[in-house]
């Protein structure tokens, strides 16, 4: 046929070479991998296991923004489809219930963690990656070491490329902590006309020889930028989460993708990453079959570890307790809910009773089989005009799901801040809606004072 074609089969039959399309495995799994390791919560015991779709480390993919984002910075009045990408894997990787869930933000030093990277390393790690290197080695499997030389590789690569973005994360941190003390530092235009009244007060005293003048009125200073912010985040599938954070770091944290100190080292690792990634592809057609099953199960295995969360500190997000999620080495996350308990309704607290709250909304409903008698909806329980019948579980506590006003009452808005969301739509324009937000919100209001 071809004249290379006869030299390049002897070369193949002489060095035993045959790709199978055993390889293609290392392809599954991106879109799983990419959201898992894209949030930069890295595993305490099993985040030095090679994982399945290497390549989207290589090609960066793990930290591009996700679309469909929307974060909303309610103290502040901003609005941003801007959102980072390790923010938006992280919330889009949890299974956050709508309307209860309430993340707080806290930037803290990290307590060392010697103790799980021992064990991660010297335990987990060290064995399994060692246990295939030995393997391939005792039986003289020299594309199946190739394997797995390559799959560390791979770990090496992934580890240094997100120990970089956390490196990014803390450098905005500290270009936000700059930015806030430049601002507390450096007066505002209200204190500036504030001195300058005093200033004029002063030197009217000296001249007209005043003894009792009063003292300047002194204008309200504006909102510091450390002040806690309230952020609300619609994803991609139209769920809702609320933020709380320093209102100084809303625009360098979450707004902002890290920023890479040694970009020539970050690249070079992808190169790098690269090319692991393409002897993995080969090598592994190639090796021994003992050797295959090894690698397979190892990959599918760590995979679902780390899809899982399995061993990282966001894996106990949903139990109930406030255990904080190390993102990086000065910043942790702490995932609770919204008042649950605090807020029930009068019919909830009061259920045993058989009259029904007169605050509850009243729905009215005509169908033909009814004749057209109007059917009362209050609060849950249902109860036909001109019939004194109760219906079913009448007098039983029970509770209604949260509602987007619960949500919005949690939140504690103040006039100012409704009106914002009312601007962007997150709040109908409604009259019935808002009546019914409004005397929830006035309810919980009467009960913090009566808890104080």
């Amino acid at each position: 046929m071809f004249p290379w074609h006869n030299s390049l089969t002897a070369w193949a039959e002489r060095i035993d070479i045959r790709i199978d399309a055993l390889g293609l495995v290392t392809m599954l799994g991106t879109k799983e991998v990419d959201l898992a390791t894209g949030r930069l919560v890295v595993s305490n015991y099993f985040g030095l296991l090679p994982l399945l779709g290497a390549f989207v480390h290589a090609d960066n993919s793990f930290t591009e923004r996700l679309p469909g984002f929307t974060l909303y910075n309610i103290s502040a009045g901003v609005v941003t489809t801007e959102v980072c990408g390790w923010l938006s894997r992280w919330i889009k990787s949890h299974e956050f219930e709508t309307a209860k869930t309430e993340i707080e933000w806290e930037q803290r030093d990290r307590p060392a963690r010697w103790t799980a990277i021992c064990i991660g390393f010297f335990l987990v790690s060290l064995p399994v990656n060692g246990m295939l290197i030995a393997l391939t080695v005792l039986s003289q499997d020299w594309w199946g070491l190739a394997n797995a030389l390559s799959m560390i590789t791979s770990v090496i690569v992934r580890t240094t490329l997100i120990h970089l973005n956390h490196r990014g994360i803390d450098a905005n941190i500290e270009a936000a902590n700059a930015d806030r003390k430049s601002k507390c530092n450096k007066p505002n235009a209200n204190e500036l006309r504030n001195q300058e009244a005093a200033r004029a007060e002063e030197e009217h005293a000296r001249e007209s020889d005043a003894i009792n003048i009063a003292p300047p009125a002194v204008l309200p200073a504006s909102t510091s930028p450390s002040q806690v912010a309230k952020i609300a985040v619609i994803t991609d599938d139209s769920r809702i989460v609320s933020m709380k954070v320093d209102g100084s770091l809303v625009k360098y944290l979450f707004a902002t993708n890290p920023k890479i100190e040694r970009p020539f080292l970050y690249k070079a690792t992808r190169w790098v990453g690269w090319a692991a990634f393409a002897v993995h592809v080969i090598s592994l057609g190639m090796a021994g079959l003992h050797t295959q099953i090894y690698t397979v199960v190892l990959l599918i295995s760590s995979t679902v570890l780390a899809v899982s969360h399995f061993g990282c500190d966001d894996f106990r997000i949903g139990l109930g307790d406030r255990h904080p999620c190390w993102i990086t080495s000065k910043l942790c996350v702490r995932v609770g809910k919204h008042g649950l308990d605090n807020y029930e309704s009068r019919e909830e607290r009061g259920g045993s009773n058989s009259s029904v709250s007169s605050t509850a909304a009243v729905h009215e409903n005509k169908t033909p089989a009814q004749g057209g008698r109007r059917k009362l909806k209050l609060a849950g329980n249902d109860e036909e005009a001109g019939h004194g019948q109760q219906p079913k579980g009448f007098g039983e506590k029970q509770k209604k799901p949260p509602t987007r006003q619960d949500f919005y009452v949690w939140l504690e808005l103040n006039d100012e801040e409704d009106e914002k969301m009312i601007a962007w739509g997150l709040i109908p324009r409604n009259r019935q809606w808002q009546e019914v937000y409004r005397n929830k919100k006035e309810e919980h209001a009467r009960r913090i004072a009566r808890r104080m």
